[in-house]
């Protein structure tokens, strides 16, 4: 054979080693881009960056000597539901159901939504493990803090409580909601793809955001003196309500303000709305012998 066959055979040889190469690009492409593509948008969505909005812990309510009367405690999660392209809404509706005490009316009506939406709130461990534990990268998982109050029914219309979102809804929850609140801050969240929080980014120190404290004039033990002596008032005389205000005559503080009936702020649905005023300050009565 001459040099110039020689040649030309080693062309095509080359020419059909490019086609090849060609050849097998284009079918791992058309593999990827194609075949797999619901697949690796799965893994896409799973490797997210999440800009969630987080409340900082909320300030404590004392009393004068330092002692809790509203604390905030750690101890729940709420679940979410963040809207991706591509979900089988059915499918989640269905499993999410299976595990929460939601008919799978309610959640799928729930993952019509455009935007974020909490499906469920103040779930324990054992109910947040049981959805994690199904890897559907659309649920979001925050820690919820949840309001005590120590003292129980122990000046309750002064003190108040919170609804399920940490807004105070009475007394000095209430009047003090702002400061008690602190700043809200944001957190970026990047979750790989087994659904594990990989890093956490946050735009502000949480420390320097935290809710006030508040002391109040009120000092918890002379307060439970003087429920002690109304509530065995309201017994002896029969009397539908009554109320005293205990007041240092050199200072002005407050050390004391009971009102019975009360109520349990720990469980204020349980209450009568009545019950749970603080009527010495809201409604007007006549001042009698207050103003000797």
């Amino acid at each position: 054979m001459s040099s110039s066959g020689r040649f030309h055979g080693r062309e095509r040889l080359l020419a059909v080693l490019f086609l090849l190469i060609v050849a097998g690009f284009t079918a791992r492409l058309t593999q990827i881009q194609i075949i797999q593509h619901p697949q690796w948008c799965g893994i896409s969505e799973r490797q997210t960056l999440n800009l969630c909005q987080m409340k900082p812990p909320r300030g404590e309510i004392r009393d004068r000597n330092g002692l809790p009367l509203a604390v905030t405690l750690p101890l729940s999660y709420a679940v979410g539901f963040r809207p991706a392209s591509g979900l089988d809404l059915d499918n989640v509706a269905n499993k999410v159901s299976a595990i929460l005490p939601l008919s799978r009316e309610t959640v799928r009506r729930k993952l019509d939504a455009s935007s974020f939406i909490y499906l469920a709130r103040r779930i324990d461990w054992k109910l947040k493990q049981h959805l994690e534990s199904t890897k559907m990268a659309c649920l979001q998982f925050d820690q919820e803090a949840r309001r005590s109050y120590p003292v129980s029914t122990s000046l309750a219309t002064v003190i108040g409580f919170t609804n399920v979102d940490g807004i105070g809804q009475e007394g000095i929850e209430r009047a003090l909601d702002k400061d008690l609140a602190g700043a809200e801050y944001n957190e970026v969240r990047w979750n790989d793809a087994k659904r594990t929080t990989a890093a956490v980014l946050r735009n502000d120190d949480i420390r320097q955001l935290r809710g006030a404290d508040v002391t109040l004039t009120i000092d918890l033990q002379l307060q439970n003196v003087v429920e002690n002596a109304l509530a065995k008032g309201l017994e002896t005389l029969d009397y539908e309500r009554s109320c005293a205000i205990l007041v240092d005559p050199w200072t002005g503080d407050i050390l004391a303000l009971a009102t019975l009936p009360t109520y349990d702020p720990n469980r204020p649905g349980e209450s009568r709305a009545e019950n749970r005023k603080c009527w010495p300050i809201t409604d007007v009565y006549e001042p009698g012998s207050t103003f000797k």
